[in-house]
């Protein structure tokens, strides 16, 4: 497992972008992703395709209130 300062600004991204997933709060979502993604940043998952951060943060605020106890950890550094 590597720690070279790439990989471990790479994990602190990641890291960022599921603490984004953990935030109650739509301005605190809506910052947590802006501090990590670009605003032009898309998501896709078998359920859904989101064209930007808005869009996205919507969605986290929806799955949050259907599974309030949800969270998004990294479990693995990145590779």
């Amino acid at each position: 497992m590597s720690n070279s300062p790439e990989d471990m600004a790479l994990n602190a991204l990641v890291d960022g972008y599921c603490a984004a997933w953990g935030q109650r709060d739509a301005a605190a979502c809506m910052q947590a992703l802006q501090a990590v993604m670009t605003t032009d940043a898309t998501y896709c998952d078998p359920s859904v395709q989101l064209p930007n951060l808005p869009a996205i943060a919507t969605h986290i605020g929806r799955l949050l209130q259907q599974f309030p106890d949800a969270q998004v950890h990294r479990v693995s550094r990145v590779d």
